[in-house]
C-alpha cells in the first residue's frame, strides 16, 4: 500500500468542502487518509470515533456526494482517483472487489455508480451553495462551451459540477427530464417514453462522461442548429437514444455559437 495521501486542491479549496461543519471537514481529512489504494474505507466507526464526530458527519458527506455509501457499512470516497494518482507497481487494490465492480470510473477521475439498490441512493439534500458551482475550476475542465458561452451556461444550468448526481438505474428521474427536454422540442423526432432497459443501458454507456445539464445544453444546440445541420447534409439524429450514442461529442465543443436566451 502507498504510504502518501494527496488532495486536491479544487476539492478543499471549493465551497462544496468549506460548507461542511468544521468536524465534518476533519472527517472527509481522514477518511482519505485511511482509506486503502483504491479509496475504499472498511473501519469507517473506527475513524468517526478517533475525531470525535458521529454519523451525522458522514451522512453530511455521503448527502453532497463527497462519499459514496454501501450497504453494507463500506464507503468510498468519490473524488479519490482526482487526489491521488498512485502507480501501479506500488499500488495494492482493495480487498472491497464487489464494490469496486459496482463503480465506474469517469473521465475527470471521479467515481461514479454502474448499478445501486433501489432503496440506497445519493440524496440531493445539500446546502444551495453546494447545489451551485462549488467545483467551478475543477468542473471548468470538462465544462463545454466555458469560454465562448460562459454567460449562458451560468444561467442555463446554474453551474452544474463534477458532484451532480450520476445517472444510474435507481435514479431515472434525470433519464425522463431529458426526454421531456428532447420532445418539447417541435423540430426533434419525438421520443417514446416507455424505453427498454438495453436502450437504458445503451444510454448508461454513453453518458459515462456528462452531466446532466451538459446533455441539455447539447440537445438545445442540436435543435437550435438543425435547420442549418439539415441544409448541410451532415448526420442527423432518428431519437434521443441516438442522439446519446453519436451526437453528444459533436455538439459538446467550445466553438459552437452561443445560444439565444
Amino acid at each position: 500500500m502507498a504510504n502518501r495521501r494527496m488532495f486536491s486542491k479544487a476539492i478543499l479549496d471549493s465551497d462544496l468542502f468549506f460548507d461542511l461543519p468544521f468536524p465534518t471537514q476533519s472527517l472527509y481529512i481522514q477518511l482519505n487518509m485511511n482509506a486503502d489504494d483504491d479509496g475504499f474505507i472498511g473501519s469507517p466507526q473506527k475513524i468517526i470515533r478517533m475525531v470525535g464526530a458521529d454519523k451525522d458527519d458522514i451522512k453530511k458527506i455521503v448527502d453532497c456526494g463527497l462519499l459514496m455509501d454501501f450497504d453494507n457499512g463500506i464507503y468510498a470516497v468519490t473524488h479519490w482517483n482526482v487526489h491521488n494518482q498512485i502507480r501501479k507497481d506500488r499500488l495494492t487494490e482493495t480487498i472491497y472487489q464487489r464494490e469496486k465492480a459496482m463503480l465506474k470510473t469517469k473521465k475527470d477521475g471521479t467515481y461514479t455508480w454502474k448499478r445501486r439498490p433501489n432503496d440506497n441512493h445519493p440524496s440531493t439534500n445539500c446546502p444551495p451553495s453546494i447545489e451551485k458551482d462549488s467545483l467551478g475550476e475543477y468542473s471548468g475542465k470538462r465544462t463545454v462551451l466555458e469560454n465562448s458561452n460562459k454567460e449562458y451556461i451560468n444561467k442555463e444550468k446554474n453551474m452544474y459540477s463534477s458532484v451532480d448526481v450520476p445517472i444510474n438505474n435507481s435514479n431515472l428521474s434525470e433519464i425522463t427530464d431529458l426526454i421531456k427536454l428532447w420532445n418539447s422540442k417541435k423540430n426533434l423526432p419525438p421520443q417514446n417514453e416507455d424505453i427498454s432497459e438495453e436502450e437504458l443501458d445503451l444510454l448508461w454507456d454513453n453518458l459515462d462522461s456528462y452531466y446532466i445539464e451538459e446533455i441539455k445544453i447539447a440537445i438545445k444546440y442540436y435543435s437550435f442548429m438543425l435547420e442549418d445541420i439539415e441544409s448541410k447534409g451532415e448526420e442527423i439524429y432518428d431519437d434521443l437514444i441516438e442522439f446519446m450514442e453519436k451526437g453528444l461529442e459533436k455538439f459538446t465543443k467550445e466553438d459552437l455559437p452561443s445560444l439565444p436566451d
